[in-house]
Parts: C-alpha cells; sequence; structure tokens
C-alpha cells in the first residue's frame, strides 16, 4: 500500500506518543531531508512514499528516539545564514552561539578584523564572522587526537 509523507507522520506520532524525542516538526523535517523537496511542498503536496524511502524514514526515526540530535541525522544544522554539516565528530552549534556572534559584531568594529577560530568543529563562528565581516582574516583550525595514534588533522575553511 502506498502511504503519503502526511499519514506516515501522522502514524509514527500515535504510535509513538510517549516518546520524549519525536516532534512533528523533526519528522517533517526528516521527510524534506530523504525527499529533497522544501517544507512548503511537503505540506502542501500529498507526496507518496516507497518501501526504500519509508525504509530509510524508519531508520532515522530510530535514531531520533534513541536521543540522536536531529542536526546529526540530518547531516546539517542552520545558524544564521548558513547551512553547515555536522556530524558526531562536532558539536551542533547552539542559539547561544548565535548571541557570542552577536556580542562580537556590537563590540569590535574594526574593519579588518582577524580570528582565529581553534577546535572550530562544525566551523559556526569563524565562517559566520567571515561572512558578515568581508574584510579581514578567519583562520578556523580543527584538531582531532586519536588517543592510539596521536595524530594531529588541521583543516583550513575559507569562504
Amino acid at each position: 500500500m502506498s502511504e503519503t509523507v502526511q499519514f506516515f507522520i501522522k502514524e509514527t506520532i500515535a504510535r509513538q506518543e510517549n516518546i520524549q524525542h519525536l516532534e512533528t516538526l523533526d519528522l517533517e523535517l526528516m521527510a524534506c531531508s530523504l525527499l529533497d523537496v522544501e517544507r512548503s511542498k511537503l505540506l502542501a503536496f500529498p507526496i507518496t512514499l516507497n518501501q526504500e524511502i519509508k525504509d530509510e524514514f524508519r531508520s532515522m526515526i530510530r535514531r531520533r528516539i534513541d536521543g540522536e540530535p536531529l542536526a546529526y541525522i540530518l547531516g546539517k544544522k542552520g545558524f544564521w545564514s548558513l547551512d553547515l554539516e555536522v556530524n558526531n565528530q562536532v558539536l551542533v552549534p547552539r542559539p547561544e552561539t548565535e548571541v557570542l556572534l552577536e556580542d562580537i559584531l556590537l563590540n569590535f568594529n574594526q574593519t579588518n578584523l582577524s580570528l582565529l577560530d581553534l577546535g572550530t568543529g562544525s566551523g559556526a563562528i569563524g565562517l559566520s564572522l567571515k561572512k558578515k565581516k568581508k574584510s579581514g582574516m578567519c583562520i578556523a583550525l580543527i584538531f582531532r587526537l586519536m588517543l592510539w595514534k596521536l595524530p594531529i588533522k588541521i583543516h583550513l575553511k575559507t569562504t
């Protein structure tokens, strides 16, 4: 039987009503990611799910029920005007970080602001500030230490 996304989401919510980590919005965003459609299209039109997509959807739902952050499941997180790639190797950018960035922009009005973002993870701070302040320099470094080999991996992200 073919099901629409909307029906699948309603049925999932009905079956999982005592689950803390499962919200309708989360399910809609997962569906958008799987189907590569905007949320407005998802809500406006009946989109039928094939079995392969339903299986992938169920896998994502299980991860969310198990408490995995939605950003890790989707592989991205919106931050200011950026879509940042995230995974379980970096912290998910938080709204509090946006407040920090606003404070930096208000209090450091230098034309050529230089920024060194150590342990940048997703690049939220460095990339956002560089996008907002076109002049100046931003170097964002990621360090990963593997306990058994201890290599240091350095990435330069530029905008």
